[in-house]
C-alpha cells in the first residue's frame, strides 16, 4: 500500500511538472520570476556582445531561402553557427525567434540563447520583462528586417524529460517596442517560410555525382581534398514569394579537407528568377588578391557564373586559402529547360 502511495504521489508530481511547461501562463508570474516545481528563477537578459544576426543562404541542394546566422565579431572569436530548421516566420513584428540552450564544450550551460528577428518598426525588445535591448539592421539582412542576439545567463529550457525539483523553464517571451518604448500592438499569424525545398536526388562515395537540373564539376581538387557527398535537385520552379532578394541552391557537394574539414559546395540561382543574373550576395565585398572572388558571411566564397552563383563555405576557421582554391577549379551545367 504504502509503494502504491508513493508511485501515486511520483505521478502527481511529474503531471504538475509537465503542466507547468506546457501551460506558461499558469506557473509563471509576470514580473519576469518563473515557478516550476516551487522553484523561483529571476530572469536576467542582456544583449550578447560582439554577435551580429543576419541571414545566408540556404547552400544544402534543392533549399531555397534563408538560413540564420549568428558571427562573432570579435577577431579573437571568430566563428558563426548557421541555423537552416525550426524557423517558424510570423507576420506580426517578431518575425522570428529561435531560442537554444548554449554549451559549454560538450556540455549544456546554464545559459539560454535568444534569436530575434522583427520588422522594421521594431526599435527594441524586452525579455520577460527584463531591460530594454535595442534591435539592429546590418548588411546581412535583407531591407526593412532588423535583429537582437540576446543571453539569459542561469537559465535552461525546458526539455520533455524532467527532473522533479529542478527549475527547467519554457523558452521566455520576447515583446516588441516601438521608438517610444512602448509594445507595439499587432495581430500576427504563420508567415511565409524561410526555407522551403525541392525534390532532389542523394549521392555519397564512392558513388558518382548524379546528374540533375545542375551539376558540379571539378578540374583539379586542392591537395588532400576529397569530395564525400551532394544532393541534385530534381526540377526547380520559382519562389518570388520568399523574403528579399532568395536563392534556389540547384545542386550541392560536400568536399572533405585533411579528413577533417567539410567544404561545402553549392550553385545558386535567382529563386523568383530562375536562370537570370542572381542579386548580390548579403554583406558580401571583393576578396583582395583574387580578382572576381567575392565573400559574404558566414564565411562564404563565391564567384559569378553565368545565371547563377558557385560559392564554398569555409568551415573551422581553416583560412580561405583551401577554399578558394577550390572554387576557382569548379565548373557547373545548368539546365534549366
Amino acid at each position: 500500500m504504502r509503494h502504491k502511495v508513493y508511485l501515486e504521489m511520483r505521478f502527481v508530481r511529474l503531471v504538475t511538472a509537465l503542466t507547468c511547461a506546457v501551460m506558461v501562463s499558469s506557473c509563471s508570474s509576470t514580473g519576469g520570476t518563473s515557478s516550476v516545481a516551487s522553484v523561483r528563477h529571476e530572469v536576467v537578459s542582456r544583449p550578447i556582445p560582439g554577435v551580429r544576426v543576419g541571414l545566408t543562404p540556404a547552400l544544402d541542394g534543392g533549399s531555397a531561402g534563408w538560413c540564420i546566422t549568428e558571427t562573432s565579431t570579435y577577431r579573437s572569436r571568430k566563428g558563426s553557427r548557421v541555423i537552416c530548421v525550426g524557423a517558424r516566420p510570423s507576420t506580426g513584428p517578431i518575425f522570428v525567434e529561435s531560442c537554444n540552450q548554449s554549451y559549454r564544450g560538450n556540455f549544456l550551460d546554464d545559459r539560454v540563447n535568444v534569436i530575434v528577428l522583427t520588422r522594421g518598426e521594431v526599435a527594441v525588445v524586452t525579455v520577460a520583462g527584463g531591460m530594454p535591448i535595442p534591435t539592429e539592421s546590418n548588411s546581412t539582412l535583407p531591407m526593412g528586417l532588423r535583429a537582437a542576439a540576446i543571453e539569459l545567463p542561469g537559465y535552461r529550457i525546458a526539455r520533455r524529460s524532467f527532473t522533479v525539483g529542478y527549475p527547467w523553464l519554457p523558452c521566455p517571451h520576447v515583446t516588441p517596442l516601438g521608438a517610444n518604448v512602448r509594445p507595439i500592438d499587432k495581430l500576427s499569424g504563420p508567415g511565409d517560410p524561410l526555407t522551403v525545398r525541392l525534390p532532389t536526388r542523394h549521392w555519397q562515395s564512392p558513388e558518382r555525382p548524379l546528374k540533375g537540373v545542375c551539376q558540379l564539376t571539378s578540374t583539379r581538387l586542392p591537395r588532400k581534398t576529397v569530395a564525400i557527398e551532394g544532393k541534385v535537385a530534381s526540377r526547380v520552379k520559382p519562389f518570388p514569394e520568399l523574403l528579399g532578394q532568395a536563392f534556389i541552391s540547384c545542386v550541392d557537394t560536400t568536399y572533405f579537407y585533411e579528413n577533417n574539414h567539410d567544404l561545402p559546395a553549392a550553385v545558386l540561382l535567382d529563386a523568383a528568377h530562375p536562370g537570370a543574373e542572381p542579386p548580390d550576395l548579403l554583406g558580401m565585398r571583393p576578396l583582395a588578391g583574387h580578382p572576381s572572388v567575392f565573400e559574404a558571411p558566414p564565411d562564404l566564397f563565391a564567384r559569378r557564373i553565368r545565371g547563377a552563383w558557385l560559392v564554398v563555405q569555409e568551415e573551422d576557421n581553416i583560412g580561405p586559402r583551401v577554399p578558394v582554391e577550390l572554387l576557382e577549379h569548379l565548373h557547373a551545367t545548368i539546365r534549366l529547360r
